[in-house]
């Protein structure tokens, strides 16, 4: 037995009190007799009177303490262990990330915890009811309570590694909804680093792996100059997870055909500087790019990365107004990355990849991406009014692709419209009278919302504060900017969603074949969320191959292989299995019995004063 909450023993001081005040509490009683005898009498009762012998006598100081030890133990959280082999229910929890791939002398991470799983349910009694979770997101239980050996060791056979990140501190939030008073949990993970402050009870690790060395492609991107669209600019960021230096050569390839490669120097422990290749398009279009190096590392999945080469596509952008506003239309004339054009209220007739509406707003919508400036009165979609006073920025969302590198504005607008927002609007600029600048998603559209005129000078110097104002204007635009591809994105981290722009007429459907083989039918569906495995995946309608999109790992906390272990944390291993125990607590039991010794105590004392 052991006590939880061993500080609550400091009361216990309070018995030499208790014993103080019987001895101050003794008082001698006149008695009155016929004879001399009361000299004898009297002679016995002062032996009596002696503390001690007052203490012999007395039932209530030994209830009174007992009383005080019962209550001080009930406080200090009492608890009995019962042992491993007599537990009757457990929860199993297997790490399956991307760094359960990392190999060690012919074994990966993930073949070892599968043997450790195994064994603990083995060693389980009989009876014992297992639930068997992994940790992909969203928790995925692969075993209800069970106690059947053959079913669970079937469910961990069958386990496979998902090249996502680790999401164990979720998975055990979940778990613990789960859990009763005597369940265990046991992971089998190969890094706990998370989870140093979590407070489970009866939580029980084991430890997978070791420190091994690795060098992965940490950071991917493929792009194409603006100026010249034919050349393809590939970059690429190493990083080395080992102590000592390496030297090996990173090879460029379309297709699986050699196009060039570079040699890699990694110091210990360093992150590489951008390796960049660049070549000209030759009918490029739709193919597979792919970086990548061989090295002879724990993990091979981060040693390449691929993506889809397409060409470059300018949005069209369309401005709407019956006025002038120069600076704005030598912003958008000087963007290199858009097509733009511009037209009155009246000749526009809904077209445009990106409308910026200046003082207008259409009937009927466009379907492209918008930009509203100085709203009208008759914006339906929030309820504004004109201020009666200036206002001040006090705030903005720099976190937000838009406000990306911006300085802080320090302006004031003489004159802006506050009120209430959607609920799918959020503020970027906020002032003192209410959001300045907001943005939202409406009906699958991207908006933009000035709540002011940002190019009328008499009302603010926005439009002339260098650089703030152009780059405000460019990152909207890259924003709003819609998909480029039918799939969307075509380069991914895995674990990240992929967006299907397709056009399914009739009964047509959709379907994804992974790079392990698994063909998804997605029936109508435009979302696929399965990107669990790195590779390159093809989409198809009605089994007819409409593009292609890569996924990559490009995870430096997963190729990392430096594991860590929480504080403070009991690691199992197959040595010390007898040595487990989960706790039972027992303060309540205590509790009821000094509640009972109280009553006794109370009858004691009643019964002496009628004697």
């Amino acid at each position: 037995m052991r006590f939880l909450n061993p500080s609550a023993f400091f009361l216990l001081v309070l018995i030499p009190i208790v014993v103080l005040l019987h001895f101050l509490k003794l008082r001698r009683r006149q008695q009155i007799v016929p004879s001399v005898q009361m000299w004898l009498s009297a002679f016995e009762e002062t032996q009596t009177n002696v503390p001690f012998q007052k203490l012999k006598t007395s039932l209530l100081l030994p209830l009174q303490i007992l009383f005080l030890l019962m209550v001080v133990g009930s406080i200090a959280r009492p608890a009995f262990y019962r042992p491993l082999e007599n537990s009757d229910q457990a929860i199993l929890i297997v790490e399956t990330s991307a760094s359960m791939s990392a190999r060690n002398n012919g074994k990966t991470y993930f073949d070892q915890a599968k043997s450790e799983s195994l064994s603990l349910i083995s060693r389980l009694p009989s009876d014992c009811r297992i639930m068997i979770l992994d940790t992909s997101i969203p928790p995925n239980i692969q075993s209800p309570f069970t106690s059947d050996k053959t079913k669970l060791r079937s469910v961990v056979n069958q386990l496979s590694v998902q090249h996502t990140s680790s999401h164990l501190k979720s998975v055990l939030s979940v778990a613990s909804s789960y859990q009763t008073a005597d369940t265990q949990i046991y992971v089998v993970s190969d890094d706990f680093g998370g989870l140093a402050n979590l407070k489970l009870k009866n939580l029980q690790m084991i430890p997978i792996g070791k420190h091994l060395d690795n060098v992965a492609i940490v950071n991917f991107n493929v792009t194409r100059n603006l100026e010249r669209p034919s050349l393809i600019i590939i970059f690429v960021v190493l990083q080395n997870f080992s102590d000592t230096s390496i030297d090996f050569k990173i090879r460029l390839e379309i297709e699986g055909k050699w196009i060039d490669d570079q040699l890699v120097r990694m110091p210990a422990g360093q992150v590489s500087e951008e390796i960049v290749f660049t070549l000209e398009d030759a009918g490029f279009d739709g193919h597979v790019v792919t970086v990548w190096f061989d090295l002879d590392d724990a993990l091979s999945i981060d040693n390449s990365v691929s993506a889809i080469l397409h060409p470059i596509i300018k949005p069209q952008v369309v401005l709407v107004t019956d006025r002038k506003p120069r600076l704005l239309i030598q912003m958008l004339r000087t963007n290199p990355n858009i097509e733009f054009n511009q037209t009155n209220t009246q000749s526009y007739h809904g077209y445009g990849d990106i409308i910026i509406f200046d003082q207008f707003m259409p009937l009927v919508l466009p379907v492209g991406n918008m930009i509203f400036l100085a709203l009208p009165n008759n914006f339906p979609m929030a309820e504004l009014v004109e201020s009666e006073s200036s206002a001040h920025v006090i705030n903005q969302d720099r976190a937000h692709p838009i406000l990306r590198d911006i300085p802080q504005l320090d302006i004031e607008i003489q004159k802006i419209l506050i009120g209430k927002l959607p609920v799918w609007g959020t503020p970027l600029i906020e002032a003192d009278l209410g959001p300045l600048v907001w943005h939202g998603q409406w009906n699958d559209q991207k908006l933009v919302v000035f709540n002011f005129d940002p190019f009328d000078l008499q009302l603010s110097s926005f439009a002339i504060s260098i650089p703030a104002a152009p780059m405000l204007i460019s990152q909207c635009l890259d924003w709003l900017v819609p998909p480029k591809t039918k799939i969307y994105p075509d380069l991914v981290r895995t674990g990240e969603p992929v967006k299907f722009y397709l056009n399914l007429e009739g009964e047509k459907s959709i379907s994804v074949l992974s790079p392990n083989g698994t063909n998804v039918d997605l029936k109508t569906m435009s979302v696929y969320t399965d990107t669990s495995q790195v590779g390159i995946y093809t989409v198809s309608v009605d089994d007819q191959s409409v593009g292609r999109f890569a996924v990559n790992l490009l995870n430096a906390s997963e190729s990392s292989l430096i594991k860590k272990q929480p504080p403070k944390q009991k690691v199992l291993d197959e040595k010390t299995t007898q040595e487990q125990m989960v706790y039972v607590e027992v303060w309540r039991a205590t509790a009821l019995f000094s509640l009972f010794l109280l009553v006794l105590e109370w009858i004691v004392y009643y019964m002496g004063k009628q004697n």
